[in-house]
């Protein structure tokens, strides 16, 4: 997928295509760890399994500004070479640390949980006003609006 990604001109439908290669990782991530992933159970490892990700996403991410800084120094700041071809090189390799070092996929994830809790939260809110003859409106939008009845529109004519 991700060779498709720079074969196709750095289409971006290949990084989307990115997230069909996570659903292989469950049956062969319990391949790799073996039997010990649920020894003695599955919630008493799950701290590890957690620290470890968090470890492993600061490492990936600390290589990635390493190499960008690296690559930086040798393309815009080599005296020898031409600036606007140092430019164009750093900002393909910064395309290349954005695929290859997981940012994509983690800024995905990042929306999907802001997603996730605002529909939340809208969805306890309205709960909320449906059912607790609109506290939620009064108490922190305005009392006029909380006298509205459910199924008429505010400040409507009625014939």
């Amino acid at each position: 997928v991700i060779f498709g990604y720079f074969a196709a001109g750095l289409n971006n439908i290949f990084l989307v295509l990115s997230f069909l290669a996570w659903f292989a990782a469950i049956p062969i991530g319990h391949l790799v760890i073996g039997v010990r992933w649920c020894q003695p159970n599955a919630y008493t490892r799950l701290p590890e399994y957690v620290i470890s990700l968090a470890v492993f996403l600061y490492f990936l991410g600390l290589a990635k500004e390493f190499l960008l800084l690296l690559c930086r120094a040798i393309f815009t700041a080599c005296p020898c070479s031409d600036k606007k071809k140092g430019t164009k090189r750093l900002q393909e390799c910064i395309r290349m640390c954005f695929v290859y070092f997981f940012v994509h996929q983690l800024h995905t994830m990042e929306a999907w949980v802001v997603l996730a809790a605002n529909l939340a939260v809208s969805v306890v809110l309205a709960t909320v006003d449906q059912f607790f003859c609109n506290v939620h409106t009064w108490f922190l939008l305005n009392r006029e609006l909380a006298r509205t009845k459910h199924g008429e529109r505010y400040m409507e004519k009625s014939a």
